[in-house]
């Protein structure tokens, strides 16, 4: 699973499609071409949005608190 992340600095890390299909490429060249690539949707935005839709990720965690989705 992978996901943007604010470091203890505050600021945000976000991943690249170039860092993405690095591990992919990684993953099948070293004997996981079973390991299933999982973007964690932590919020709406488009940079989320758009990794939700990607081809390099096979599924996606949705991370909420209950107040968000009532």
């Amino acid at each position: 699973m992978f996901y943007d992340v604010r470091t203890s600095k505050g600021t945000m890390e976000y991943w690249s499609t170039e860092e993405v299909t690095r591990m992919r490429t990684w993953l099948d060249n070293n004997g996981h071409q079973g390991v299933r690539l999982v973007w964690n949707a932590r919020n709406f935005g488009t940079q989320s949005q758009a990794w939700c839709q990607s081809d390099l990720v096979d599924d996606i965690l949705i991370e909420s608190a209950p107040a968000s989705v009532v």
